[in-house]
C-alpha cells in the first residue's frame, strides 16, 4: 500500500477592509519539485528522495479558503504560490513564498489595494507601438499586457520591486530603420512603491550597409 506524503497548504485571502475574498485562484508556479533532504517513505523499501507536483489552481469559497496538496519536504527549498483575484475585486495577482512543509499549513494572506505601471511604448523615431508586450515579475506578484492604440498600457500590481520585460515584432508598415523584426528587452528593479507613469522608448541605432561590387 503507498501512501502518498503530502501536506495541506491551506491560503485564506483577506482584503484591504478586512474581508474574506472569495474566487481568488490559488495555484502552484508551474511545477513544485525539490530533492527533499529528509527522505520519505510511500511504503516499507520505497523511500522517495525527490518529489514534485503541480497544481492550476483552486479557488477561494466564500470564507476565502483554498486548500493546495503539496509534498513533505524540509527548509531550503521556496515554493512560489501565485494568487489571481477575479477581476471584479480590482485587485492585484500577488504572490508569496513558502519553504518547508513539514506539516499541515495554513497561511493568511493580505490582499492590498494595487499600484499602476502605466504609459506609452514608442520606437526610436517616437511612433507608437501598438500589439507589443509589458511584463513585469517580482516577489510581490506579476503582471503583462499588450500595448493598444497609441501604444499606450497599464499593468496593475501588488505595491514591491519588479523585473520589467518589453517585447514584440515589428508592425506591419513600419520602417525596418525604426524597429528590429524582433525586439526583447529585460532589466531588474523597477521600484513600484506608487503608481508610475512612462514613456517607453526603444533605445535602438541604425546600421545602414552599403554594397559595392567588384567594378566599385
Amino acid at each position: 500500500e503507498l501512501t502518498l506524503p503530502t501536506h495541506t497548504l491551506t491560503v485564506r485571502t483577506v482584503g484591504p477592509g478586512g474581508s474574506a475574498i472569495p474566487g481568488v485562484v490559488v495555484a502552484t508556479n508551474g511545477e513544485v519539485g525539490s530533492s527533499l533532504a529528509t527522505n520519505v517513505t510511500l511504503a516499507p523499501g520505497m523511500t522517495a528522495s525527490y518529489a514534485a507536483v503541480q497544481d492550476p489552481g483552486e479557488t477561494t469559497n466564500s470564507e476565502g479558503n483554498a486548500t493546495l496538496a503539496l509534498p513533505h519536504w524540509v527548509s531550503g527549498h521556496k515554493v512560489k504560490i501565485n494568487l489571481t483575484p477575479p477581476p471584479e475585486t480590482q485587485l492585484p495577482n500577488t504572490a508569496f513564498e513558502t519553504e518547508g512543509l513539514a506539516e499541515n499549513q495554513t497561511r493568511e494572506i493580505h490582499l492590498v489595494s494595487g499600484v499602476t505601471f502605466s504609459g506609452v511604448l514608442k520606437d526610436s523615431a517616437g511612433e507608437p507601438l501598438e500589439g507589443d508586450w509589458v511584463e513585469l515579475s517580482g516577489g510581490s506578484g506579476s503582471g503583462s499586457i499588450k500595448t493598444g492604440s497609441g501604444g499606450a498600457f497599464s499593468v496593475t500590481v501588488a505595491p514591491g520591486t519588479y523585473s520589467w520585460y518589453v517585447s514584440g515584432y515589428r508592425p506591419s508598415g513600419v520602417s525596418h530603420a525604426a524597429v528590429p523584426y524582433y525586439y526583447y528587452y529585460r532589466g531588474e528593479g523597477l521600484n513600484l512603491a506608487t503608481s508610475v507613469k512612462d514613456e517607453l522608448t526603444l533605445p535602438t541605432h541604425t546600421l545602414t550597409v552599403r554594397t559595392v561590387g567588384p567594378g566599385g
